[in-house]
């Protein structure tokens, strides 16, 4: 399953990829963007297309990022990420929808904004300079932090810093959109989740939300006589299940956890290892069956 469910994620980022060339701008889309108040949610896109000559990178694309959250925006190289970006930044003109980003069309009112790059605007890629610029940008006061790949090419020093950065922006109420293909990254931070796919949303929520909408890995070690035993229950229930060195391993939805611990009770079994599957399953099961 999960060699599969790569092998379409790969699939599907070749595909976004090469549908036509996308033009290049100065500088990376990763930034800070202070652009004014406004009692709307800081980011709300609806319907947003964009086409890049017969190529449509983004398909009736939908975004809302709540006030004082940290809300993870993922999806593989190639799914629309960073034209999403460049386009809640101004740098890209939409060809369909609504984007408003602190309450304003972005493309249309950048030029009259007061954009102080000392405080207002930073741009991040990678080389020390940048990487140090990343941080002075996490370091101003700002309202709403758009960022990019952030912790593509950084040490794990870095990483630390940026983390502890995005922590105490967090705890000052600032809104935060981060974009990674970096699920355990997004785990870590985010308190909501947006999945892209070839330009679409295909599931979006809390964190909770989306670990109720993921299984539960469950791993059963006993002899081998109770592990037939116990696989073939399983196969019954139309669960798929690995065996590796007197072990069994499978992912179960919410509903039949139960029923699986259970079976391991009647057999007796004193070896049972059962955690909640981690974003990356939910994301590579998705692109899977998408």
């Amino acid at each position: 399953m999960r060699a599969k469910a790569r092998s379409a994620t790969s699939a599907s980022a070749a595909t976004s990829c090469t549908g036509g060339a996308q033009p290049t701008t100065d500088s990376p889309p990763a930034a800070v963007h202070d652009l004014g108040a406004g009692s709307e949610p800081p980011v709300r896109v609806h319907g947003l297309v964009k086409r890049f000559g017969r190529f449509r990178a983004l398909d009736h694309l939908d975004l809302e990022v709540e006030a004082g959250s940290v809300h993870g925006f993922l999806g593989p190289n190639g799914a629309g990420k960073s034209t999403t970006i460049r386009v809640l930044l101004g740098l890209y003109r939409p060809d369909d929808g609504i984007v408003s980003v602190l309450g304003r069309e972005p493309w249309r009112g950048a030029a009259g904004f007061d954009l102080d790059p000392s405080k207002r605007v930073r741009t991040y890629s990678k080389g020390n300079r940048q990487k140090v610029a990343l941080v002075a940008a996490l370091a101003a006061p700002t309202r709403l932090l758009v960022l990019d790949e952030p912790t593509s090419g950084l040490d794990p020093l870095m990483e630390r810093v940026f983390t502890e950065e995005i922590a105490r922006a967090a705890g000052e109420g600032r809104t935060v959109l981060l974009s990674s293909h970096i699920l355990a990254e997004v785990q870590r931070l985010c308190s909501a989740v947006t999945i892209v796919k070839d330009g679409r949303v295909v599931e979006h929520g809390d964190l909770g939300t989306l670990r109720r909408l993921s299984r539960t890995r469950i791993e059963v070690g006993a002899p081998a006589d109770a592990l037939g035993a116990i696989w073939k229950a399983l196969e019954t229930m139309d669960l798929d299940v690995v065996e590796d060195n007197g072990h069994l391993s499978l992912e179960v939805p919410a509903e039949q956890v139960p029923a699986v611990l259970s079976l391991a009770g009647e057999h007796q079994v004193q070896e049972v290892t059962c955690e909640p599957a981690s974003l990356e399953d939910l994301f590579l099961r998705h692109y899977e069956e998408a």
